[in-house]
């Protein structure tokens, strides 16, 4: 069980990435609400990686609709970096952590941010339709957004051991409730209702301590679009 707890934590960073932004995002934007979140032991493992997840947030989000709205656009952008940049940091010891987010980020299906990566070209596909160009934020997200991601969650310690507890305490929880005698089958774990409920709140006390970072970095994104005139 060792090695499906092992990978359970790095796609649980992947997904805190994720959980994390999706909270400022349904803050500001309240008629969107995250409704699960759901860890997934696949029947086959690939490379090592035998779980998958994702959020579920509702309304589902319109990729037609978002590049309208300059802050949901950011955020969205932000989510979707979010996964690898905070499954890189778990796995880095003492690796390159951009060669560690490249093979995370990619468009292979091995890759396990794949799905984010389709859905960030699908919307910044869809900026020069609303605003002057992509050009500006591209460049930006290729080259120093990452790294000052990076040094952000680097520099807060007191955040990275509270998430990392966090992480512990449910990744072993999820481990206790899976069926040992069915491994060969897929195995789902959904993390709904009260007990969503309960992990918003201890989440949301630790993304106060990154919070405030967390947005600036947000509007850096807002600022490398320009709307059309």
């Amino acid at each position: 069980m060792m090695v499906y707890q092992n990978d359970l934590k790095r796609i649980l960073w992947h997904e805190f990435g994720h959980f994390l932004i999706e909270l400022l995002f349904t803050n500001q934007f309240p008629t969107y609400k995250i409704e699960c979140l759901q860890l997934t032991l696949h029947r086959n493992c690939i490379n090592g990686k035998c779980w998958g997840g994702g959020i579920k947030v509702k309304p589902s989000i319109n990729l037609e609709e978002v590049p309208l709205d300059q802050d949901a656009i950011s955020f969205q952008i932000l989510s979707l970096f979010s996964g690898c940049i905070f499954e890189s940091f778990f796995l880095k010891d003492n690796k390159c952590l951009l060669k560690l987010f490249d093979k995370c980020l990619c468009s292979e299906n091995s890759c396990t941010g794949k799905k984010d990566l389709d859905f960030i070209h699908a919307i910044t596909n869809r900026i020069p339709l609303h605003y002057k160009d992509k050009t500006e934020l591209n460049k930006y997200l290729n080259n120093d957004f990452k790294t000052h991601y990076f040094h952000l969650i680097s520099k807060n310690e007191q955040f990275i051991k509270e998430l990392e507890s966090l992480i512990i305490s449910l990744s072993n929880k999820i481990i206790t409730n899976l069926d040992e005698t069915n491994l060969d089958e897929t195995q789902d774990y959904r993390i709904v209702e009260s007990e969503l409920s309960s992990l918003i709140n201890e989440t949301t006390q630790i993304l106060s301590i990154i919070e405030v970072d967390l947005l600036t970095l947000k509007d850096e994104i807002k600022q490398k679009m320009k709307i059309k005139k």
